[in-house]
C-alpha cells in the first residue's frame, strides 16, 4: 500500500480575528474615556478594596472627637430636640474644655418650642402673670447664640434644591484665588440653616452635603459646596480653619478646576471638582465621647483640649447614616471626622493628572498588546501570559494606593484585556478548527484513495472479518449470537465469543475510534489481547485492565477502544461483566420492559493507562436475553440526516423479549436497515445476543 502523506496540523495566528479585537479595544478605551456607568461602578469597586485591604491607621490621638447624642444620652435626658437651653448647656461645658474648634453638626432651622415666648404665646390657660413673666426671660435660640459666641464655632448649613425667598448668606468668609470656574450651576440653590439669633454668634457655617456616588456610596467628599453663588466650606474644612485661627478660607483654582482650598499656611489639595477622597478607618469608638458624659462630668474633659470637635448624634432616629467604601453604615459626623484625620495626615487620596485620558489610553493599549503580542498558537501559554499582565497591572494600580495615596485603574484595563483575549481565542479556535477539518478531509481521501488503487482494503476486510467467530458454543441453557456490519471496507468494531476450559463463555464487543485500516488493525491488537486475559482465566476486571495497560503502552496513534467484557456461567446465568466507557447492554424478559445494565465501568481503553477497572456482576433469569450493541446503532442516519437513536432500539428490543438470540441480532440489523433505506453508513455496527434459558432446560 502507498503511504498517505498527510499534511500536519499547527496553531497559526489568527489574522482574521485581528481588527475585531483591534475594534474591541478602541471600544474599550472609548467607553472608559466617556467614563459610563458600569465602567465608573468597576473602577470604583477596585478602589473600595484597596480601602478595606489597607484602611488607614487609627491615630492615637485623634485630631477629632465626637461628642455624641447617643441613645444613652436620649434615654437619660429626654428625646430630641431637646430644649436649646440644654444644647446651649452643652456647648458651653464643651467649649470650656478649651477645643481647638467646635463644629455643630445639626441644624437649629426652626425657632424652639420650648422657648419662653413660644410657651407664653402657645400654652392655653397660662395665667397672665406667668406669660407676662415668660416674654421678659431670654429666648432659647440666644441662650444657644450666647454659647456659642464663647469659643470657635462653625455652624452646618445644608444645601437644598429649593431656592429661598431671601438672599443667600454665610458665615465664613471666603476669596477665589486663580481662575476658579464658576460651578453654581451644579450646585443648590437654596439652604437650609439655623435661626439668626443662632447664626450671627457662629464664627462660620460649613456645609454637611456629602453627595454619595451613583450607588449611593460616599467615597469623594466636596471640601467647598456651591449654594447659590456662594463656596461654602465642607463643614470640616470650616472646622479646621478655626482650628487654625485662619480669617478668609481661599479656595484656588486653574483652567481644570478647584485645586486646593487654602487657610493660614495650610494647603488642602483637591480633585479637579472641588472634593477630596480620605482615605479611610473602620469605626472606631475611640472617636465618640458621649453627650451624657459631659453633662455628668464634674469638670471639664481634658481630652477635648486642643482637638476639633464635632457635636453630632449616632441616634437611629437621628442619625445622618451613609454607606462608605469601608463600611456599609457609617454617621455623618464621622465621615466629617474623618476627612479632618486624613487631611492633617496627609491621607487625602489622589487621581492621575487628567485621568479619563490617561487611563483610556492604557485601556486601548493594553487590549491591542493582548490582542498582537500573545502567542494564540499556544492557548493555555497565552491565558497564563494574560493571567500575569493581569495580575501585574493590578499590583502595579495597588502599590501606586499603598505607597504613592494613588488611586489608578487596573481593573478597566484587565477587563477589557479579558474581553480582547475571548475575542483572539474564539478567531484561533475557529481558524484551528478549520485546518483540522481540512487536513482530517484531506488525510481520509489520501487513504481512501490508496487503498482504492491497491486493493488493501478488500483485503483487509476480508482479513477482519476472517478474525471474527463465524460459530459460537453451543449449549443446552444457552443461546449467542453476534453480526457486524463495518461502515467502510473494513472498520474498527469487533466482537468475540470463546468457550473457556472451565464451561464458563467469554464474549466482548468493542469499538475503536475511528475507521478504516488504522482503526481494524488497532481492534485486531485489541481484541487478542482481551481473548489471551480471558484465556489465562483471570477475573474480566484483571484482563480488562491488563489489556488497558498493554494497548496504552504501545500507542502512537492515541486511538482508543470501548469495550464491554463479560464471562456467562451457562449453568447459573451469571454474568461477570466490565465496561469500558461502553453502551450499557440492555436486558430483555418477557414481559417486562427492556432495561440497562447500568454500571460506573470506567473511561474507554487507553484513556488512562492505570484506571483499575471494576466489574459488575449479575445473574440473568430463565428465558433473559443481554443485547449488546456499539454506538453505530443509535448513531445510524437516514437520507434525511435523521439519527436513528436510543428511542428506537428500545422499540425495537421490546418485541424481541423471548426471541431466539440470532432473531434478536438479525432484527436489529432489519431495523436499522429500514431506517436508513439505503444511505451511506456513518459508522460500524455491531450487535450481540446473549439468551440465557434456564440451569434445568433440556432442548
Amino acid at each position: 500500500m502507498s503511504e498517505a502523506i498527510a499534511p500536519r496540523l499547527g496553531w497559526r495566528r489568527p489574522w482574521s480575528g485581528v481588527p475585531a479585537a483591534v475594534l474591541l479595544a478602541v471600544l474599550c478605551a472609548l467607553f472608559r474615556y466617556g467614563d459610563l456607568a458600569p465602567i465608573e461602578a468597576l473602577r470604583l469597586a477596585g478602589f473600595d478594596v484597596f480601602q478595606r485591604v489597607l484602611p488607614r491607621q487609627f491615630p492615637e490621638h485623634p485630631p477629632a472627637l465626637i461628642v455624641d447624642i447617643d441613645e444613652e444620652s436620649l434615654a437619660e435626658l429626654g428625646q430630641w430636640p431637646w430644649p436649646r437651653w440644654r444644647v446651649a448647656a452643652l456647648v458651653e461645658r464643651i467649649l470650656a474644655a478649651e477645643p481647638a474648634a467646635l463644629a455643630i453638626d445639626v441644624l437649629f432651622a426652626e425657632p424652639d418650642r420650648l422657648s419662653p415666648e413660644r410657651v407664653a404665646t402657645e400654652m392655653p390657660g397660662l395665667p397672665t402673670a406667668a406669660r407676662e413673666m415668660l416674654f421678659t426671660l431670654p429666648s432659647n435660640d440666644e441662650q444657644l447664640g450666647r454659647a456659642i459666641a464663647k469659643g470657635p464655632v462653625t455652624l452646618a448649613v445644608a444645601g437644598t434644591d429649593l431656592a429661598g425667598s431671601t438672599p443667600l448668606s454665610f458665615r465664613t468668609p471666603t476669596r477665589l484665588i486663580g481662575a476658579v470656574p464658576d460651578a453654581s450651576a451644579s450646585g443648590f440653590p437654596g439652604r437650609i440653616g439655623s435661626q439668626q439669633a443662632i447664626r450671627r454668634a457662629a464664627r462660620g457655617e460649613g456645609a454637611v452635603n456629602v453627595r454619595p456616588e451613583r450607588d449611593n456610596i460616599v467615597r469623594r467628599v466636596p471640601a467647598v459646596v456651591w449654594i447659590g453663588a456662594h463656596p461654602v466650606p465642607l463643614l470640616a474644612v470650616d472646622a479646621l480653619r478655626l482650628a487654625a485661627g485662619a480669617g478668609a478660607l481661599g479656595i484656588v483654582g486653574d483652567e481644570a478646576g478647584i485645586v486646593a482650598v487654602r487657610f493660614a499656611d495650610f494647603v488642602m489639595p483637591t480633585l479637579p471638582d472641588g472634593r477630596v477622597w480620605p482615605r479611610l478607618t473602620p469605626h472606631r469608638p475611640e472617636r465618640f465621647v458621649s453627650a451624657l458624659a459631659i453633662f455628668q462630668a464634674t469638670r471639664a474633659l481634658p481630652a477635648l483640649a486642643g482637638r476639633v470637635v464635632i457635636l453630632g448624634s449616632t441616634a437611629t432616629a437621628l442619625g445622618d447614616f451613609h454607606a462608605t467604601a469601608i463600611a456599609p453604615r457609617m454617621s455623618g459626623p464621622e465621615i466629617q471626622a474623618q476627612v479632618i484625620e486624613a487631611a492633617l495626615e496627609g491621607e487625602l487620596l489622589r487621581r492621575p493628572p487628567r485621568e479619563h485620558l490617561v487611563e483610556a489610553a492604557v485601556v486601548g493599549l493594553f487590549a491591542a498588546l493582548v490582542a498582537l503580542a500573545l502567542p494564540y498558537r499556544r492557548p493555555v501559554l497565552a491565558a497564563a501570559m494574560l493571567a500575569g499582565a493581569v495580575g501585574a497591572l493590578l499590583a502595579m494600580s495597588f502599590a501606586a494606593f499603598a505607597g504613592l495615596r494613588l488611586l489608578v485603574d487596573g481593573l478597566t484595563p484587565a477587563a477589557a484585556g479579558f474581553v480582547v483575549f475571548g475575542q483572539m481565542l474564539s478567531a484561533q479556535l475557529v481558524t484551528t478548527d478549520r485546518e483540522r477539518r481540512r487536513m482530517a478531509e484531506a488525510l481520509q481521501r489520501e487513504r481512501e484513495l490508496a487503498a482504492r488503487h491497491e486493493g488493501e482494503l478488500a483485503a483487509a476486510r476480508q482479513i477482519q472479518m476472517g478474525m471474527l467467530p463465524q460459530s459460537f458454543p453451543v449449549r443446552p441453557e444457552i443461546e449467542i449470537h453476534a453480526r457486524l456490519e463495518p461502515a467502510k471496507a473494513v472498520g474498527g468494531d469487533f466482537y468475540d465469543v470463546a468457550a473457556l476450559p472451565d464451561g464458563r463463555i467469554y464474549f466482548a464487543v468493542g469499538d475503536v475510534s475511528g475507521k478504516g485500516v488504522p482503526a481494524a488493525l488497532f481492534m485486531a491488537l485489541a481484541k487478542a489481547l482481551a481473548r489471551a486475559g480471558a484465556r489465562r482465566a483471570v477475573p474480566v476486571d484483571v484482563m480488562v485492565t491488563a489489556a488497558n495497560a498493554e494497548l496504552a503502552a504501545e500507542n502512537p496513534a492515541m486511538m482508543f477502544v470501548t469495550l464491554l467484557a463479560g464471562i456467562v456461567d451457562p449453568v447459573s446465568g451469571e454474568i461477570a461483566m466490565v465496561s469500558a466507557g461502553h453502551e450499557a447492554p440492555l436486558c430483555l424478559l418477557p414481559g417486562r420492559e427492556p432495561s440497562p445494565i447500568d454500571d460506573t465501568g470506567g473511561p474507554p481503553l487507553c484513556a488512562d493507562e492505570t484506571f483499575a477497572y471494576p466489574s459488575v456482576t449479575f445473574r440473568l433469569q430463565p428465558g433473559a436475553t443481554l443485547l449488546v450493541v456499539t454506538d453505530g446503532v443509535a448513531d445510524a442516519r437516514s437520507k434525511a440526516d435523521e439519527f436513528y437513536g436510543s428511542e428506537r432500539l428500545l422499540h425495537v428490543a421490546r418485541s424481541l423479549a423471548g426471541q431466539p438470540a440470532r432473531t434478536a441480532v438479525d432484527a436489529v440489523f432489519d431495523d436499522v436497515h429500514r431506517f436508513a433505506a439505503g444511505a451511506e453508513p456513518h459508522d460500524d455496527i455491531s450487535v450481540l445476543a446473549i439468551r440465557w434459558l434456564g440451569a434445568a432446560s433440556g432442548r
